[in-house]
């Protein structure tokens, strides 16, 4: 902590970090945009995450949850990506009026095959850095990851 840090009231330092959090977050998204796969055109993103959370059969109350969606709507992304075959809805093996919701043998390839960011793109623009550039964002990027998993559980944080 530096001597600036130092001075600040707790209230000063809770603002400070999330103004800092909004412009990683805002400099993320840029960057995630930048560097997307190009991929199928007709599959969103949040449709690629439909296809990889389906994988362990969750229902679709499930699957909204953890995709932060109302049921209406992951319902609607669900139709969709059944009728393009990409999913399929069973019944449940332990409760035969529980429908889940499981990847096909093409939505399984497609998870497979889906990444975040396209590799090629992304060792193109870092490339564009200097050797020691690329040093310093990769050991700080090690060091937020590693705080951020040192973090408790979401939603467990005091405001």
């Amino acid at each position: 902590m530096n001597g600036s840090e130092a001075e600040r009231s707790p209230g000063e330092t809770v603002r400070r970090g999330l103004d800092d959090a909004d412009r990683l977050e805002g400099g993320l998204r840029r960057l995630l945009r930048s560097l997307a796969p190009v991929g199928d055109p007709e599959l969103s993103p949040t449709q690629r995450q439909l296809v990889r959370r389906s994988a362990g059969g969750p229902g679709l109350t499930e699957l909204a949850r953890a995709l932060g969606l109302p049921k209406s709507t992951a319902s609607v992304m669900v139709g969709d990506l059944v009728r393009r075959r990409l999913l399929r809805r069973t019944r449940a093996g332990d409760d035969g009026r529980r429908v889940v919701i499981r990847p096909t043998a093409a939505g399984m390839r497609r998870a497979a095959e889906d990444r975040l960011l396209d590799p090629t793109r992304l060792a193109l623009a870092l490339s564009g850095l200097a050797e020691s550039d690329r040093d310093v964002l990769l050991g700080v990027l090690e060091r937020l990851v590693a705080a951020s998993e040192a973090l408790p559980a979401t939603g467990t944080l005091v405001s």
